[in-house]
This record gives structure tokens, sequence and C-alpha cells, in this order.
């Protein structure tokens, strides 16, 4: 059984509406980001990863290979 989530559309004190979803709808899973990986030459998930700006002021997400551990980023 699913469980109902309630949302009320509220202008001021006046209910405008309301909408009822399950909460399966609301969660979605969240996505690692993906990299490549030079070491094992395929593309691999980040984990860890934050943002990093080199010195050109490019920004990019830095973290570890999902198999091998070695450092890898991705440009943004």
């Amino acid at each position: 059984m699913l469980d109902l989530v309630a949302f009320a559309f509220v202008e001021g004190n006046i209910v405008l509406g309301m909408i009822v979803v399950p909460i399966a709808i609301l969660v979605r899973p969240q996505l690692r980001p993906r990299g490549y990986c030079v070491k094992e030459r395929t593309r691999t998930k980040i984990i860890g990863a934050h943002t990093v700006i080199f010195r050109n002021g490019k920004m990019a997400l830095q973290g570890r290979c999902s198999s091998c551990g070695s450092t890898v980023f991705r440009i943004k």
C-alpha cells in the first residue's frame, strides 16, 4: 500500500485546491555523477564528488573512481 501526501495550494488564507499524490512518485533515486577513468579507460561513477575550480576558472567535479579508487574529474 502506498502512503499518500496532500499538497494544498494556498493564497493568503484561501485554499485554492489540493492534490494527493503517492509518496513513491516524490522519492527519486539520487544519481551519482559519472566521469571518465583514465586508468581503466571507461566511464565510471564518481564517489565523493565535490566541486573544484581550476586555475583557469573552469569548474569541475572531483572524486574517486568507484572500482579502482583513482582520482576522476568531470569538467562542467
